[in-house]
């Protein structure tokens, strides 16, 4: 049987992932020591997988930390499930208004997902000025 996490990673892959990469992004992810082939992958080729189709741009004149809070809306109380190289969040269930700032300025690939896997933030690796970043449901 499916606990929490392995249901909302099914409906995040389910949502946000091409088919043919659901299996191994899952394997991936549930795999201590191959999830960070994932979250490599994360930074440096997320749309190889991601399907570009179910993520928005945010505009650069959005691209604050107040302005996303308020565009993506998250719950104050719900908690987020985190896939990041910041160790100190990967892998975690957290209450996203504790964290948002340091990851919003974190330098790698970060992917916020709410607990129903069909909303999610991903903040792209920074290369040369401010990450991109995406909001996908």
């Amino acid at each position: 049987m499916m606990n929490d996490k392995e249901i909302m990673i099914k409906n995040f892959l389910d949502n946000f992932v091409h088919k043919d990469k659901k299996q191994r992004c899952y394997f991936e992810l549930l795999d201590s020591k191959k999830r960070a082939k994932f979250i490599n992958n994360l930074n440096h080729k997320s749309f190889s997988f991601l399907n570009s189709k179910k993520f928005k741009k945010i505009e650069k004149e959005f691209d604050n930390v107040s302005e996303i809070e308020k565009h993506i809306n998250f719950e104050k109380e719900e908690y987020y499930y985190v896939i990041s190289n910041h160790n100190d969040f990967d892998d975690k269930w957290i209450k996203i208004h504790d964290c948002f700032s340091e990851i919003y300025w974190f330098g790698l690939a970060t992917l916020i997902i709410n607990n129903k896997g069909d909303k999610v933030f991903l903040k792209m690796e920074q290369e040369n000025g401010k990450s991109e970043k995406y909001i996908g449901c």
